[in-house]
């Protein structure tokens, strides 16, 4: 077991009885050097503890927010917590397109070339109540009284697809498997 597949391992949290299970998704074409985009997501989403929420406000202008997140063990959900009141919940209901930005920036120039950057898009929903606590919690252990908060929620983003970049020029697509 690699060092990236153990930290994967450790950072994925185990499965909840309320998620569905994944049906195994199609690979992308590759250069030999390349690891397949969804071994490249699945590294990148368990090194980091928050990612860039992108929304649009009223005039249709972008905005973006720090956010922590759980993950379904598919990928095809991502979990986020907000109160109801807060404009990226607002946003999320009336216009529920967004996306997620992750990256594994160090701030070195060597992240030109070894930069990996990871878009997820998709739809904002509010969660069930049921649906991705457990895993948020179990990803964001210290946001527990945050989530118990009155007017706080869980929203789900269903993931269409991923977009990745390492370095400047190669962009690949990957979509996760169907639930």
């Amino acid at each position: 077991e690699s060092g990236m597949e153990r930290l994967v391992a450790l950072a994925r949290p185990s499965a909840s009885s309320h998620e569905p299970e994944c049906t195994p998704g199609a690979r992308d074409s590759l250069a030999d050097d390349e690891a397949p985009a969804a071994e490249l997501v699945e590294a990148l989403l368990a090194s980091q503890v928050q990612c860039v929420l992108a929304t649009t406000d009223a005039d249709l202008a972008p905005c973006q927010y720090l956010m922590a997140y759980a993950t379904s063990p598919c990928l095809r959900e991502i979990f986020v917590a907000t109160p109801l009141q807060a404009r990226k919940a607002q946003q999320m209901l009336e216009r529920p397109s967004c996306s997620l930005l992750w990256d594994n920036r160090t701030g070195r120039l060597a992240d030109h070339g070894d930069g990996v950057l990871v878009t997820a898009v998709g739809r904002a929903a509010a969660a069930r109540p049921e649906e991705g606590r457990a895993r948020f919690l179990e990803r964001n252990p210290n946001m527990g009284r945050f989530l118990a908060s009155d007017g706080v929620a869980l929203f789900r983003i269903s993931v269409a697809r991923f977009e990745i970049v390492k370095g400047y020029g190669r962009p690949r697509r990957w979509e996760p498997p169907a639930v």
